[in-house]
């Protein structure tokens, strides 16, 4: 079995400067040379295995999480399978259920996300399967403190039905969302609201599961002003989301 800590690489270079597609832009860096981290390790079952320990004056913006298995899945009671990967930042569950995959299509599985790991933060990755090693590999690059990425991931109550808010913008900017990935264990549609008002119509099928969903594909920008809530509207069953994006100047 390969032994994990002698496959993480915490500075893996290629070549001079690592550019996931010809659009990529180089990221926002204040000092040092080219910021570019990648991670790669095998985890047993049933633990959890540390990869990268933020520095404290820049964090880890990761745009691509790969792995052997699928993230952990929720029951209708809400609780995960004993199954699945999990990324930790200081404990914390920051990305699981359908964002990670070999058949995720959620820009962060594609190359394409922005999930900021905070500076000081110790990244972990954990193996919920009782049985079996998981393979991952994580890439990303550093950026200076006091980024305006954020990523939020969860699920919403079980037996509810109505609108349930799963984020609210600062007070004082507006936020701009990227990806919006929400899935339902229904399988049913779910409509989008901004401040109680009809924002993405679930039959415009954006921001559902499938292939060139352009929301599971990080390709939005929904614009959520300073001090307005995203709600998701439920019909009695749990919906997880994943959502990442970036505040920026009113």
């Amino acid at each position: 079995m390969r032994c994990l800590m002698g496959m993480v690489m915490g500075s893996l270079w290629f070549g001079g400067v690592a550019v996931a597609h010809p659009t990529m832009s180089l990221p926002e860096v204040s000092s040092g040379s080219h910021p570019y981290r990648v991670f790669a390790g095998e985890v047993p079952a049933g633990t959890t295995s540390t990869v990268f320990s933020v520095p404290e004056d820049q964090e880890l913006i990761i745009t691509m999480v790969l792995s052997s298995v699928n993230g952990s899945t929720l029951t209708h009671s809400g609780e995960p399978f004993d199954g699945g990967i999990e990324l930790l930042s200081d404990g914390v569950v920051v990305l699981t259920n359908h964002a990670i995959g070999s058949n995720s299509r959620v820009s962060i599985a594609q190359g394409d996300g922005k999930l900021p790991i905070a500076a000081g933060s110790v990244l972990s990755v954990r193996n919920r399967s009782p049985s079996g090693a998981l393979t991952f590999n994580i890439q990303g690059h550093l950026v200076e403190a006091g980024s305006p990425y954020r990523s939020f991931m969860g699920h919403t109550p079980l037996a509810t039905v109505g609108l349930q808010s799963v984020f609210t913008a600062d007070a004082d900017r507006d936020f701009l969302i990227r990806t919006l990935a929400v899935r339902s264990t229904a399988g049913d549609g779910i409509d989008v609201y901004r401040d109680g008002t009809l924002f993405v119509d679930r039959n415009t099928t954006a921001h559902i599961y499938g292939d060139d969903k352009p929301l599971w594909a990080g390709k939005g920008a929904l614009l959520i002003p300073a001090g307005s809530s995203l709600q998701l509207y439920t019909n009695g069953y749990y919906v997880s989301y994943y959502i990442d994006g970036e505040y920026i100047s009113q």
